[in-house]
Formats: C-alpha cells, sequence, structure tokens
C-alpha cells in the first residue's frame, strides 16, 4: 500500500470516526427510552389488570352490582369499564411495538458502533506505526517531530504548573479574606 493510499485509508478513517460520538450519545439515549418504555408498559399492564379485574367484578355479581342493576347503572358501567380495559390494552400493544423497534434501533446502532471503535483502534494503531516509525528515523522530519513532541511535553508541563500555581494563589486570597473579614 503506497503513503498516498494509506494516507486517503487513514483521512476516510478519520471522517468515520467523526460521527462516533454522536452515535454513542443516539445510542444512550435509546437505551434511556427503552427504560422509559419498559416503565411505561409496566404501568399499562398493571392498569389493564386492575381494570380487568373490576370489570370481573362488575360481572360476578356482588351486592353493588345488584343495586347497579337496580338502577339501571350497571351495563353504562360494563361498558365504561370494558372501554377503559379496550384503552389500556390498545396502548400497551402500542407501547410493545415501540419497544420492539427500539430494540431493533438499539442493535444496529450498537453494530455501528462496534464497528467504529474498530476503526478507531485501527487508526490509532497506524498513527502510533507512524509516529514509531517518524521517531526511528533520522530525516529532517523526525528532527521536527522529536522538537514538536518535546515543545508540546515542556507545555503541558508548564500548564499543569501554572494551575498549581493559580490554585495556590486562590488559596492565598481566600485565607487573606477570611482574615480581613475577621478583623
Amino acid at each position: 500500500m503506497g503513503t498516498s493510499e494509506t494516507t486517503r485509508n487513514l483521512k476516510d478513517m478519520r471522517d468515520q470516526l467523526s460521527t462516533l460520538a454522536r452515535l454513542e450519545k443516539e445510542l444512550m439515549d435509546i437505551r434511556d427510552n427503552i427504560t422509559k418504555t419498559h416503565n411505561n408498559i409496566n404501568r399499562l399492564k398493571n392498569r389493564y389488570e386492575e381494570s380487568v379485574a373490576k370489570v370481573k367484578d362488575l360481572e360476578r355479581g356482588s351486592f353493588s352490582t345488584m343495586l347497579l342493576r337496580l338502577t339501571g347503572q350497571y351495563y353504562k358501567r360494563l361498558d365504561k369499564a370494558d372501554e377503559k380495559t379496550e384503552s389500556y390494552k390498545k396502548e400497551y400493544d402500542r407501547k410493545n411495538e415501540k419497544i420492539e423497534d427500539l430494540y431493533k434501533k438499539r442493535d444496529e446502532l450498537d453494530a455501528k458502533v462496534s464497528k467504529l471503535r474498530d476503526i478507531e483502534r485501527n487508526y490509532d494503531a497506524e498513527i502510533r506505526k507512524r509516529e514509531e516509525s517518524l521517531l526511528n528515523s533520522n530525516s529532517q522530519l523526525a528532527l521536527r517531530f522529536r522538537q514538536l513532541e518535546k515543545d508540546r511535553k515542556d507545555a503541558i508541563k508548564s500548564s499543569r504548573e501554572l494551575d498549581r500555581t493559580i490554585t495556590v494563589v486562590r488559596g492565598v486570597k481566600r485565607t487573606i479574606s477570611s482574615a480581613m473579614k475577621s478583623l
């Protein structure tokens, strides 16, 4: 494989990897949505079971059922309870369809993310290989790379020292402020 082809492959990999964070967030959102939908399904199932129990109670023929029949309210109550039961059942079925779709989307995204993580590992390995190759050569580019790497490490060290200094200064400032308040 030629250098330009490898470079093109690395650019393609980097372009593909640019979507990884978005896909991982999307996957997390879908998982949250699955959890919420499961909770809704359980809530609907409980409502449905309670509604079925009410219908059975009405059909069983208790004293209250007899009173409802005498007052002419029995069939209205039974119809209303049947309607509620049916609406809970329909919503329960809709949520089950939704969760099946969510599972499909989750599985598809999981496969994409997994593939991208493989690409990321290959990309990182290729970059490390190139860095090692560059560091092991004695060309002008290698010398420049080594100098830039040294400068980068020095900048990181200076940044850490500056952060520590700022933290100490803030502590001193709080101490002085506290001392001034107590005077």
